[in-house]
């Protein structure tokens, strides 16, 4: 599939811009990233500011697609923006594979320090050997 193929190569390059010991750092969204339900909504706001968040999960496309809207205060009014962004959902299984070929050392992580991974978000430190 062109979607993994993409990724085998992406991770080969990086894998060859690395020094000996050399280490990667990085996380990847899962299958699952979304509850059960497959939408999600979240939100949050400040005194001049709100952020609105609407997640889907297509496991047919293996995609997560993210609508944000922001709104700002800017002088007496508010500004309103819109985003859209769509994540590939990536099994852990695939990319400890394909990193593993690769001849990096990896471990899992479910965190980064105390700051915790939230469900269906993997991390991932590969160390070149």
């Amino acid at each position: 599939n062109t979607e993994e193929q993409a990724l085998y190569a992406l991770l080969r390059h990086i894998h060859e811009a690395l020094d000996p010991g050399g280490l990667l750092l990085f996380d990847v969204a899962e299958p699952g990233r979304v509850p059960v339900s497959g939408s999600q909504q979240a939100h949050t706001q400040g005194e001049d500011w709100a952020v609105l968040m609407t997640a889907e999960e297509d496991l047919t496309k293996g995609l997560l697609t993210r609508r944000i809207t922001t709104f700002r205060k800017v002088g007496e009014l508010y500004r309103r923006d819109q985003e859209i962004h769509q994540l590939r959902l990536i099994r852990r299984t695939k990319v400890l594979e394909y990193l593993s070929v690769l001849g990096l050392e990896v471990s899992i992580l479910d965190s980064y320090g105390e700051l915790r991974l939230p469900p269906g978000l993997t991390g991932f430190l590969a160390r070149k050997i």
